[in-house]
């Protein structure tokens, strides 16, 4: 059956008869009733913020997850508030522990101790705020509250903020260079760009890398190549050198015949990469007037190259030597 307790208008409750024989009643009756005597007395609850040594204002308690306005006597002139369930949990005074939200003019005096000018409103630690650098008065920067408490800047003064092309143009031509780019992307793709030592190579290099220090790979090469190289051995002779074929000149003799031949081996025209040898027709060790004659050079694999020595061994070997070992494979195939 519905029916309406009078101490409750307008809320509609519904019970048996048998179950109002046994002495149930209204249940909003029943809740406040199991609430007034689980309910915390009102100084209990005072005399918890008293003994953390905070003043409760507020003078009514409702339960233990309201927050409840208090003065810690640390900060007299703040206002904070707390619920009894945290004050049971030994949470303590943000102020005291530095939680307590900012205001706007509190902000703005920290950028201006750092020498900065705030010019956008504080709403929270995470929205990035607009300032100005007094070392850069025509640049707006923008950082979260979070980043400036933790020690972050201007980018302009640590020179970490996002270039454009015309930054990264200024930066090229400091360095020395000409950028040839028409976009920017970001400081870690190559760009192209024009060394006027070497004017018409493609040279590469990413802003991140020429900030750090880095220059033109080839003007490195020519920098650190023989007598400029960390290595370089002062005692050797010319001949030292040639003779363990590190010499330049001799370097250059294989390149060119490689370079000749297509890379490839002559006799069986294997082209597989870095299994060539320049062979010398006249041998390195005694045909001294042509160790660097391309015409005296060709391109062997490894295979072909040992089976040439296995059988007229290593030095002394001479051209003719080279012709008969071929037409006896000519015969053979």
């Amino acid at each position: 059956m519905e029916y309406e307790c009078p101490k409750h208008k307008g809320m509609i409750n519904e019970i048996r008869y048998r179950d109002l024989r046994k002495g149930a009643g209204c249940r909003y009756c029943g809740t406040e009733k199991r609430d007034a005597a689980r309910r915390v007395p009102f100084e209990t609850v005072k005399k918890a913020f008293e003994e953390r040594g905070y003043v409760l204002i507020e003078k009514e308690y409702k339960n233990n997850t309201t927050p409840m306005r208090f003065k810690c006597p640390k900060h007299p002139n703040k206002e904070t508030k707390m619920s009894y369930g945290s004050i049971r949990r030994g949470v303590s005074c943000v102020y005291c522990v530095g939680l307590a939200r900012k205001t706007t003019v509190e902000v703005k005096q920290e950028f201006e101790d750092k020498g900065y000018e705030l010019i956008s409103e504080y709403r929270n630690s995470a929205t990035k705020l607009k300032y100005i650098c007094r070392k850069h008065p025509d640049k707006i920067s923008e950082i979260t509250y979070v980043n400036f408490s933790s020690g972050q800047g201007c980018t302009y003064c640590r020179g970490t903020f996002r270039h454009n092309l015309n930054s990264a143009r200024e930066i090229f031509k400091e360095a020395g260079y000409e950028l040839l780019e028409e976009e920017y992307i970001n400081n870690r793709v190559p760009m192209r760009f024009k060394c006027f030592n070497h004017p018409h190579e493609d040279t590469r290099i990413s802003l991140k890398s020429l900030q750090r220090g880095t220059r033109c790979y080839l003007c490195y090469i020519e920098n650190n190549r023989g007598e400029n190289h960390p290595n370089w051995n002062h005692d050797l002779t010319d001949e030292d050198r040639m003779y363990s074929r590190r010499h330049p000149e001799y370097v250059k003799w294989r390149e060119e015949v490689f370079s000749r031949d297509g890379y490839t081996c002559k006799i069986c025209y294997d082209d597989t990469g870095g299994n060539l040898k320049a062979h010398h027709l006249d041998g390195f060790n005694w045909c001294i007037e042509r160790r660097l004659d391309v015409s005296n050079g060709i391109t062997l694999c490894d295979t072909c190259h040992e089976d040439f020595h296995k059988e007229y061994g290593y030095g002394d070997n001479t051209e003719e030597q080279f012709d008969e070992w071929v037409n006896e494979r000519k015969a053979i195939t």
